[in-house]
């Protein structure tokens, strides 16, 4: 496997747009990428861009590899913010 280097934003991105597979997971960041672009998000926009240009030198096995877990705010503490 190469090495693939991200920054925290980036990895924080594709975390949470990550899908089962490779392809869907860029073709959720690809989707978000046209809604970020019509909204004028620049800074989201760029953020979001590199870590999908990065994420296509990816094989499916590199993907399956990486580990996002750090990255996603546990369900516990999601169900718990309405409170």
């Amino acid at each position: 496997m190469k090495k693939h280097l991200f920054d925290q934003d980036e990895l924080m991105a594709i975390a949470v747009f990550r899908e089962n597979t490779l392809k869907e997971t860029l073709d959720s960041m690809e989707t978000a990428l046209g809604i970020l672009e019509m909204q004028e998000d620049v800074d989201m926009y760029a953020l979001l861009l590199s870590a999908f240009g990065r994420l296509h030198a990816f094989t499916e096995e590199d993907f399956a590899n990486l580990d996002l877990d750090e990255y996603l705010i546990p369900e516990e503490e999601t169900e718990n913010e309405g409170e």
